[in-house]
């Protein structure tokens, strides 16, 4: 529709409010379509604070804040580790309720990894992959194919199930150290591997989890780190809102949570508490 369709010359856009120009975009014609939402410019020069910083002869890119595929902003950085870093990710929006984000990267002395994020939701659940593999490293071949695998999940099945993944893994125990490019990720000593599935009853529920961790510090003795749960159950009983006979006097929420590992807990309700070892089951 031609009313939907605007053109200009010679013309100066942002949008930025009045009296800030924090970016702009100069271009000798500019045509801006509301039906795809797309804007078409021409001998375009993109301005940060009237400071020049990028020209093109010709530019395509998003008016409103519809999704839709295409590249999204380079990264750009050098460390001692990877050398000269170059990210350029590409976005897909594949469905509705399904997309991807493909980020290859280029480093310098290691050389060409491949990362890819892939996110689904239904109405029953969410789920979020992220996976990046690097080949072949230059600097370490020794190491063979180096990758990581970070798996979210959450999901409700009906009014009664849930289940609730969140699996991390390495290749070996540098690759944070070396590839990671955030505190909060290089600074990690175990990655999580868990999987939760519950049911809730009236007033109850039931907790099955298998979970295990990958440490990825060295410094940490084998003594010393996190051991596994496989499995771990535990049943939960709120006496305040179920309808099962129950010492209902007390206010307290009684779990009983059965283990294979030996564990130090203390037994709090209904009776006085007192510590106890065990190595099966535990009322806490």
């Amino acid at each position: 529709m031609p009313e939907q369709v605007s053109r200009y010359q010679n013309i100066l856009y942002t949008t930025c409010p009045p009296g800030r120009s924090d970016w702009s975009l100069k271009a000798s014609t500019l045509e801006l379509d509301q039906v795809s939402g797309m804007g078409t410019a021409h001998h375009a020069r993109l301005r940060i604070a009237d400071i020049p910083i990028f020209y093109t002869p010709y530019l395509r890119f998003p008016i409103d804040g519809r999704r839709r595929s295409g590249l999204l902003t380079p990264s750009f950085g050098s460390s001692d580790e990877t050398g000269t870093d170059i990210t350029l990710p590409y976005y897909w929006n594949i469905a509705p309720n399904l997309d991807a984000t493909l980020t290859p990267r280029y480093m310098s002395t290691r050389g060409l990894m491949l990362g890819a994020q892939v996110r689904y939701l239904s109405a029953m659940q969410e789920l979020e992959v992220n996976a990046e593999v690097l080949p072949h490293d230059r600097r370490a071949p020794e190491q063979g194919l180096r990758d990581a695998l970070r798996i979210e999940q959450h999901g409700q099945f009906g009014a009664r199930w849930s289940s609730v993944v969140d699996y991390s893994a390495v290749s070996d125990d540098q690759y944070l150290q070396e590839f990671g490019n955030r505190l909060d990720i290089t600074s990690l000593r175990n990655l999580t591997r868990r999987a939760d599935l519950t049911y809730t009853g009236d007033g109850w529920n039931l907790l099955t989890r298998m979970q295990e961790f990958q440490t990825v510090d060295t410094g940490i003795a084998p003594a010393d780190r996190p051991y596994g749960q496989l499995p771990h159950l535990a049943f939960t009983v709120d006496p305040i809102a179920g309808t099962i006979g129950w010492n209902t006097a007390s206010t307290r929420n009684t779990t009983i949570l059965i283990t294979t590992q030996p564990c130090t807990a203390v037994v709090s309700s209904p009776s006085p508490a007192c510590v106890c070892r065990c190595a099966r089951a535990l009322v806490i």
